[in-house]
């Protein structure tokens, strides 16, 4: 089977007067550092493009299916 979702290079942004204002921001974006691949990325927009799920469902499942609200994590 033939992917059609395009590899991807995730990169997080955030504007500076966002991260200036709330310091916190830069460590919850900095948690997602090498969290997600090309074929994750692909599956998550298969899930929004392909069955028309809410992209901020699927971000919200990703997130919690990554312990990213764990405190420790």
């Amino acid at each position: 089977m033939t992917n059609i979702f395009s590899p991807y290079d995730a990169s997080a942004v955030a504007p500076n007067e966002l991260l200036q204002k709330r310091l916190q921001i830069k460590a919850l974006i900095n948690k997602l550092d090498h969290k997600i691949n090309t074929e994750q990325m692909q599956k998550l927009n298969y899930e929004a493009d392909g069955k028309g799920k809410a992209p901020a469902m699927i971000a919200k499942e990703f997130l919690e299916k990554n312990n990213y609200f764990d405190s420790d994590n």
